[in-house]
């Protein structure tokens, strides 16, 4: 056991659980004896005995330890009536059980040691201690189940002077375990310490809220207050057994143990509200409010509500929740809520319209095709196939405003002057006209192409 944790348990102990110091004038008698082994008979070192008044206070009067040899001696007593404890010192624990003269578990079950006159020695207060019980267990964080390294827990036996019968610290995986308890009703305390520079001693009034066992009473422990005002359930111990008490300690800061809800319709001009959830720590608990767009604060939102703007269209909305009090401060972040894009109409399609007609003549080795566009601006190519075989004729890029018509030249290549030339003399050559279009629908027509008849020539008349 660390010397440290003696100066903050003692302080609250003489506070707040310990009857008042004896009153009585210190005299000259004593009381003595040896303590051994109840098992082994062995002479036991660094027990502590102490002597309390028998009526009245029951308070402590005076305090030793056993020497090397297991005697001790209780000197500087007044006249009057004694119950003597023993019980393995703080520093020095053992596995013997807290022990009341002679051989009794309870300081209500002792006999009383009578000095009648100043004095007087009574030798042979004798002790034989036997196993004690054990209770183990870990103290983990309320809030996030890890586990809380250097809580001072210690045992006070119920219907006993009030002082504890054993005291340790929890390790660095939050267990701990206690020794050397007498058979009985136990109540098991966890005092939270602060940590101080190194070298310092430490002090009770850690960051965690102080616990009586069982999970329901909570205490602030300090020397100001009566830290068992508020009473735990009792633990059953018994010699040779080992007992089970855990404890999850609350912070005394605050920590949302549930989150902050945001609540409403993601629409603009709609108001959401953000509840600021579930928190532990001492009161009183103050909140505040901030309210983030895609992760950036939104400038003057520092409300429980926020009316959705335009700009929030598209993004996402969380609340955040400042939680705070006299022991320090958290935050804690909403779920988040998506507010709608705003609705784009969808671009018009444009339409195109192919007016060449079904007969079209080829001049000056091209053609020409009449576009109409509408709706919206039209781009594309016109091209031009022969029916059978599919060979491109010819084939011309246009543009055209939404609105406006215009004839392109379709120039015939090599393919398509070679075609109409050998379909000279017939109906003419069969073709199909395609118009793409980007964004809308192409259109197409059957048509024949042939040559147009040179200007001048007329077939001459017959005269009877």
């Amino acid at each position: 056991m660390k010397a440290r944790l003696y100066a903050p348990l003692l302080a609250v102990c003489a506070a707040s659980l310990l009857a008042a110091p004896s009153a009585l004038a210190a005299g000259t008698s004593s009381i003595s004896g040896k303590v051994t082994s109840l098992a082994t008979g062995a002479e036991l070192a660094h027990i502590r005995v102490t002597a309390y008044e028998a009526e009245g206070t029951n308070a402590k009067v005076i305090s030793t330890e056993t020497g090397e040899f297991g005697a001790y001696k209780l000197e500087q007593l007044p006249a009057g009536k004694y119950v003597v404890g023993f019980q393995p010192d703080y520093e020095n624990p053992s596995d013997y059980g807290l022990q009341f003269y002679p051989e009794k578990a309870r300081f209500a079950e002792a006999e009383k040691v009578t000095i009648a006159k100043e004095g007087e020695e009574k030798p042979n207060i004798n002790a034989k201690l036997g196993p004690g019980a054990t209770v183990t267990g870990k103290v983990t964080d309320a809030g996030t189940g890890q586990s809380v390294e250097g809580i001072i827990v210690f045992a006070i036996a119920v219907g006993s002077t009030g002082e504890p019968v054993g005291v340790t610290e929890t390790g660095s995986d939050g267990q701990y375990t206690i020794i050397g308890l007498a058979s009985g009703s136990v109540d098991i305390a966890f005092l939270s310490q602060s940590v101080g520079p190194e070298g310092e001693e430490e002090q009770l009034g850690g960051p965690y809220i102080s616990q009586i066992y069982n999970g329901e009473s909570l205490f602030e422990a300090d020397i100001e207050s009566d830290i068992f005002a508020l009473l735990g359930t009792p633990l059953e111990v018994k010699a040779g057994d080992t007992s089970i008490a855990n404890a999850a300690l609350v912070r005394k800061a605050p920590f949302a143990t549930q989150a902050p809800t945001l609540t409403g319709t993601p629409a603009v001009g709609q108001v959401l509200s953000c509840v600021p959830g579930t928190w532990t720590g001492l009161p009183e608990i103050g909140y505040s409010y901030s309210w983030l767009r895609n992760g950036v604060p939104i400038a003057g939102a520092a409300t429980n509500i926020y009316a959705i703007q335009t700009a929030d269209q598209g993004d996402s909305i969380v609340c955040q929740v400042a939680a705070s009090n006299k022991s320090g401060s958290a935050t804690a972040i909403s779920n988040a809520l998506a507010i709608p894009a705003p609705v784009v109409p969808p671009a018009p399609t444009p339409l195109l319209r192919l007016g060449a007609g079904k007969q079209l003549a080829v001049h000056a080795g091209a053609v020409g095709v009449k576009l109409s566009c509408t709706v919206a601006a039209c781009k594309g190519s016109v091209e031009l196939t022969a029916a059978k075989g599919k060979t491109v004729l010819g084939k011309v890029a246009y543009t055209l405003a939404a609105g406006k018509s215009q004839t392109l030249s379709l120039k015939l290549n090599a393919a398509g002057k070679k075609a109409l030339a050998k379909a000279k003399g017939h109906k003419g050559l069969s073709a199909e006209l395609a118009a793409s279009l980007e964004g809308g629908t192409s259109v197409s027509e059957k048509i024949q192409l042939s040559s147009a008849k040179p200007a001048g020539k007329h077939k001459k008349a017959k005269h009877s």
